[in-house]
């Protein structure tokens, strides 16, 4: 869209900023004329303007480069076996990679601690989770059965 260069809306930073919503519209609908995404940054590169597309989730968990930074890493669950989870997206030299990452099962400590912290008998522990004030995850009974 040459023409734009000339537009007095916004042939300045000062327009572009006071015309913002206007330019907007225009980027929006030019782009939104493409038959899809991937032809509408081949149509920005070929032009050498530094884009990317916005990933959906599934892309953005499948992408090799966010894989191999470990921003998506796989874990391993004895439970329900292997998975992906996101990681952080910043890294920094002096953090070790940590990949031995494990949490407890939801309520897998709570009658230890009720009875350690607040001194609840069993009685008192079992009317909390028949009053539904506790929960845990139902795999920590089905594998203790």
């Amino acid at each position: 869209m040459p023409e734009l260069a000339d537009d007095p809306r916004f042939n300045t930073p000062r327009g572009r900023r006071d015309n913002n919503a206007a330019l907007k519209h225009i980027i929006e609908d030019w782009l939104g004329g493409f038959p899809s995404r991937d032809a509408a940054v081949a149509a920005l590169e070929a032009e050498r303007v530094p884009c990317a597309p916005v990933l959906t989730l599934h892309e953005a968990m499948a992408h090799p480069h966010l894989r191999q930074r470990g921003t998506v890493r796989r874990v391993r669950d004895e439970w329900i076996g292997e998975f992906d989870i996101p990681g952080l997206a910043v890294k920094f030299s002096r953090w070790a990679d940590r990949s031995d990452i494990a949490a407890d099962r939801l309520g897998e400590h709570n009658e230890e601690l009720l009875r350690k912290l607040l001194s609840l008998t069993d009685q008192e522990i079992a009317g909390l989770y028949a009053d539904k004030v506790l929960v845990r995850d139902p795999l920590l009974d089905a594998r203790n059965a």
